[in-house]
Parts: C-alpha cells; sequence; structure tokens
C-alpha cells in the first residue's frame, strides 16, 4: 500500500513539473533568437525601440484574425493565447536575443521622434506567435521614418530548411 501511494505520489509530482514547464516555456529563448535572426535580414535598419507593444487574445471578432485562421488549426490558435497570455507580463525584448541592432532608450526615443526621418527610422517589434508545431509564425512590425511615414505590417514566416521565410503579408498600412 506504501509503495501503491509512492508510485502515485511521484506520477502525480512529474505531471505537476511537466505542466507547469510547459506553461512557462512554451517558446524557448533559443527557438526566439532564431527567428530574430532570420527576422533581422528583411530589416531596413538596425534600430529598435526597446519596448514592446503588446498583443490582444485572438478572437473570431476582427478580420485581420479571419485572416490568420485560414492558416492556423483550432489547436495552434489555443496555444497561440497560451503564448499571448505568457507575454504580457514581458515589458521589452532582451538584447540577447536580436544581435547586432541598437536598441533604442526611452530617452532616445523621445529625441528621435522630435526629428523623426529616414535618417533615423526605427522598428517596433512584438514578439513572434508561433504555432503549436514552431513551423509557422506571426509578427507585428511597425516601421516608423517620419511624421507621415510609417509602415504597419502583420507577416507570417513560415520554417523552411531550419530558417524563418517571410511567406503571406496578412496586413499592410502605409501613411
Amino acid at each position: 500500500m506504501k509503495y501503491l501511494i509512492y508510485i502515485t505520489f511521484v506520477f502525480v509530482l512529474n505531471v505537476t513539473q511537466v505542466n507547469s514547464q510547459t506553461n512557462t516555456n512554451l517558446i524557448s529563448d533559443k527557438e526566439y533568437k532564431a527567428f530574430f535572426i532570420d527576422l533581422k535580414q528583411n530589416l531596413k535598419t538596425n534600430r529598435i525601440e526597446t519596448k514592446i507593444e503588446k498583443y490582444s487574445i485572438i478572437s473570431k471578432n476582427n478580420p485581420i484574425i479571419k485572416e490568420w485562421s485560414k492558416y492556423f488549426t483550432k489547436e495552434d490558435i489555443v496555444f497561440q493565447n497560451k503564448q499571448i497570455n505568457l507575454l504580457k507580463t514581458k515589458k521589452n525584448i532582451p538584447a540577447n536575443l536580436i544581435d547586432n541592432v541598437h536598441f533604442i532608450s526611452d530617452n532616445e526615443l523621445k529625441i528621435i521622434e522630435e526629428n523623426l526621418s529616414e535618417k533615423n527610422a526605427y522598428y517596433s517589434l512584438r514578439y513572434p506567435i508561433f504555432s503549436k508545431n514552431k513551423k509557422l509564425a506571426g509578427i507585428w512590425i511597425k516601421y516608423n521614418c517620419g511624421n507621415y511615414c510609417s509602415e504597419n505590417k502583420l507577416i507570417l514566416y513560415k520554417k523552411v530548411n531550419n530558417h524563418w521565410k517571410e511567406y503571406k503579408t496578412l496586413f499592410h498600412m502605409t501613411w
């Protein structure tokens, strides 16, 4: 009887540990870094704002999300909403996830925005949101290049031969 109780306790402990690891590390820093390395090749500048914008939970009412849902399964969207909930606690993308970029501080950003032009343009990024199998990811990218110069995109990337390649633009707005 003691042996059975011990086995049950060990089993419950292991299941609890696996579940807590899964919930806190849905996407590893290594996976984010690999994504950002490939993404950086498509950027016009290496200047990136330090603060990240937050995602909303994926819901069916948004027309952009209807387009998103064409590429992701229901299981993917559940997985993505878990990622979004975990990302709500993050304030910025750590410098160690994107090599060879200039992260713009809050103070520097204020100065830049007063005289924003193509010369001192910068990006605002969000964390990518991955499919459950981690072969497809979406990311919002905002390029800021002046008072009347800005670009906002929602882009899907597909993993091909261990590299992230731009696959489909779901939303694109310039002004």
